[in-house]
């Protein structure tokens, strides 16, 4: 009577899942139930790190088509794109899929650095070599600094901070920082 009393006062409360608590076989199927549950959410927490690749930037070779085709050059030739480059006739096409390229694009200065990138890729591309080690890679060629990228979630990302060799880095920040200077005092920004 005492039983049928509490479990009748238990569904007046609670909710009849919960009373069937009461039931052993309830309680061993609800512990089961919550172990596979914790388990999975375990499991799953631990393979935070595995996304898609986008196939944009799936191998460094990728990456680097990838900011050519942002600026519509992935099928010039080095003097080609050396002309157009002095010329002033580079116009990025997609900033979204060019910034990507890039482990991280903040501002004036990884415009600059970007863009000695760009430059550096576009006047060697046919002598490009490509080695891996891990998850770093680094595409040469015969003149210039090797452009080194990392896989990140997500893809191979350009590292700015090492494709672009001292002098060059310390003097494209500074003539973006005095743009950037310039074009405040003008009332740009």
């Amino acid at each position: 009577m005492q039983k049928k009393l509490t479990t009748e006062r238990c569904r007046s409360t609670l909710s009849a899942k919960i009373c069937q608590a009461y039931d052993e076989r309830a309680i061993s199927s609800f512990m089961r139930i919550l172990t596979a549950l914790l388990a999975s959410a375990l499991f799953m927490s631990g393979c935070d790190d595995v996304t898609a690749l986008d196939p944009h930037y799936a191998t460094p070779e990728r990456t680097i088509e990838t900011m050519l085709r942002a600026y519509g050059l992935e099928h010039v030739s080095p003097d080609e794109g050396r002309r157009m480059r002095r010329a002033g006739q580079l116009h990025l096409r997609n900033a979204d899929s060019y910034h990507a390229c890039f482990d991280r694009f903040q501002g004036a200065g990884d415009e600059a650095l970007a863009g000695y990138v760009v430059g550096s890729v576009v006047e060697n591309r046919d002598a490009l070599r490509t080695s891996i080690a891990s998850d770093k890679a680094r595409v040469m060629a015969a003149q210039g600094a090797p452009v080194v990228l990392y896989k990140r979630r997500g893809g191979w990302r350009i590292s700015l901070d090492e494709s672009v060799p001292e002098p060059y880095r310390g003097q494209l920040l500074e003539v973006a920082r005095r743009a950037g200077e310039r074009a405040r005092a003008q009332g740009a920004y």
